[in-house]
């Protein structure tokens, strides 16, 4: 199972990636910048709003089931403050899929 995380390369997006990893879920990253998580992921250069990137990285990767939207503003690593994505994906209610897209809200727990 694979997830495309847009913005994968900040802060939101980064622990988005680690987290996916860590249950056997491939993140796969498209970001403008190199991403600097430490998980083991496809990575693609680019904006999420580039019809052409996003088309290659579906092409390449039929099997994405969810897409995480971190492009907007980052995080600050030293506030709890909660931080909002957007997820796009398919979900199982009734024993059916249905697509969904919702806003997600993030603020870390000590």
């Amino acid at each position: 199972m694979k997830v495309l995380i847009a913005g994968g390369s900040g802060f939101v997006g980064s622990a988005i990636a680690r987290a996916c990893a860590a249950r056997g879920i491939d993140p796969i990253i498209l970001d403008t910048s190199a991403p600097t998580i430490f998980v083991e992921c496809i990575q693609y250069i680019g904006e999420v709003c580039d019809k052409d990137i996003v088309d290659i990285i579906f092409d390449a990767h039929p099997d994405i089931v969810a897409i995480f939207d971190c492009t907007g503003p980052g995080g600050d690593p030293e506030s709890n403050a909660p931080i909002e994505v957007r997820f796009i994906g398919y979900v199982l209610h009734g024993g059916r899929r249905k697509l969904v897209s919702m806003p997600v809200r993030f603020c870390e727990v000590s």
